[in-house]
């Protein structure tokens, strides 16, 4: 009886370390430079109170490793200078996002993931466990909200490592109204250097579902499937043909879980086909038909705003 309980427990302990070692954590933003403290970051006093969102591309996540949907339960921000206060209600909120800047406040949806009602910041990488797990699902980006209540009084202190990038961090701050209801206001480049951690969430044991066609950006324009899978093993084929025939035509290059149609000009129809790469069965998506479809641009970004008219657009 007593071996069998040895026995019993060396796999409950050989379980957990298999889990564990699932586990990666890994870092987006590695340069050294570090926010003033009077700049906007998690950890900023310069204002009572702040409300700050961050996007993560996916192009960036599958950089470091991450192709496949995964459980985030846990981010760190790399703290280079303390802040005078604590943080009253400290809430990190997490969602998917489709787009590639952040140009507005996103509404949501998104999921509350770690609540504090004081965080005390320290210097190095400060780890907020998540009371709920976030489900990526392998296709869009990443958004994350940071938020806290006012502090006792505003003062030029906290900063965080952070790396440039344009057009995917905004915030608002304010000494008297509350911060976390309010639309942001202001854009910043100095996106904090943002650990996490991830699990993947399995690998397909069986046919995959592939799920159905939808439009999930519009510049570009850009389908993904719903409803569909989301393990590890997965390999994607997106195919094409013209309306009112009966050959479907592999993409070139087109091997991912979304799709980006630079145009079309006669009636066409798309599908995407999904594998099990373990089991080689495979499922594939109903048509989605596009009439035409004619290939979008950027956005026109004034690059001389004195206070004649804007003579140039770039």
């Amino acid at each position: 009886m007593k071996k069998l309980l040895l026995f019993l427990f060396g796999v409950i302990i050989l379980m957990g370390a298999i889990d564990a070692s699932a586990q990666i954590t890994v870092q987006i933003g590695t340069a050294t430079t570090t926010t003033a403290t009077t700049e906007a970051s998690p950890v900023c006093n310069w204002y009572r109170n702040y409300r700050m969102q961050f996007v993560f591309l996916k192009s960036e996540l599958n950089a470091v490793g991450i192709t496949c949907p995964h459980d985030l339960d846990q981010i760190q921000f790399n703290v280079t200078g303390l802040p005078t206060y604590a943080f009253p209600n400290y809430t990190i909120k997490v969602g998917h996002y489709t787009a590639n800047t952040l140009p507005n406040t996103y509404a949501g949806p998104m999921t509350t993931v770690y609540t504090s009602p004081s965080y005390t910041a320290s210097l190095g990488w400060n780890i907020f466990n998540f009371t709920t797990p976030f489900t990526w699902n392998a296709i869009d980006n990443i958004i994350v909200e940071v938020c806290w209540d006012l502090i006792p009084a505003y003062y030029s202190s906290g900063s965080v490592q952070y790396t440039s990038v344009p057009s995917l961090m905004m915030y608002y701050q304010n000494d008297v109204t509350s911060a976390c209801p309010s639309s942001l206001s202001y854009t910043s480049s100095s996106r904090p250097n943002t650990k996490f951690r991830f699990t993947p969430v399995g690998t397909c044991t069986g046919t995959p579902v592939a799920g159905t066609i939808a439009n999930i950006a519009s510049c570009p324009y850009t389908l993904g499937a719903v409803g569909g899978s989301l393990v590890c093993g997965l390999s994607y084929q997106w195919q094409s043909k013209e309306a009112c025939t009966d050959v479907w035509t592999n993409i070139p290059g087109a091997t991912n879980s979304v799709y980006a149609v630079s145009s079309v000009s006669n009636p066409t129809d798309f599908r995407m086909y999904v594998v099990c790469d373990a089991l080689g069965v495979a499922d594939t998506t109903a048509p989605f038909s596009l009439m035409s479809l004619t290939p979008c641009y950027c956005a026109a970004i004034p690059n001389y705003d004195y206070y004649h008219d804007i003579v140039n657009v770039s």
